[in-house]
């Protein structure tokens, strides 16, 4: 059972037997979360603990919903607060601008709503990760 205040692994993963597999690994918190329905409480969240950008070379757009890059940019933004903010209180500033080139600020408006199937492509490894982490990806 969960309570606030644990620590987790969680390990998405695609394999595609005889050819590649990915997984990636984070650490998450169980935390307490406010909703907007009033059912038996208290409920309770995952935040992500393991804060590492996602290589953004690897990540095909195109293939991303607007909600998947509008989490992708909120993911970036706790990423440059927290890590960010660290490395400059440390001075480490090579280390802050190639954080920053990391973690971008991708615009949603164009993006599309997913993968259309008679237009499919292999996806790139980092982004199955996301697609699997948000849950946007069926087998």
């Amino acid at each position: 059972m969960f309570e606030e205040g644990y620590f987790f692994s969680d390990e998405p993963g695609y394999y595609h037997e005889g050819f590649f597999g990915v997984r990636l690994e984070n650490i998450l918190e169980v935390v307490n979360r406010t909703t907007t329905h009033s059912f038996d409480g208290p409920y309770l969240g995952f935040e992500p603990v393991t804060l590492v950008p996602y290589e953004p070379k690897l990540i095909d757009l195109n293939m991303l919903s607007n909600e998947q890059i509008q989490w992708l940019n909120n993911y970036n933004a706790k990423v440059i607060e927290k890590v960010g903010a660290e490395l400059k209180l440390q001075r480490r500033m090579k280390g802050f601008h190639w954080l920053l080139s990391k973690t971008i600020y991708i615009p949603v408006h164009g993006a599309t709503s997913g993968v259309e199937e008679e237009n499919q492509q292999r996806p790139s490894i980092m982004m199955l990760v996301i697609l699997i982490a948000t849950g946007r990806y069926a087998i």
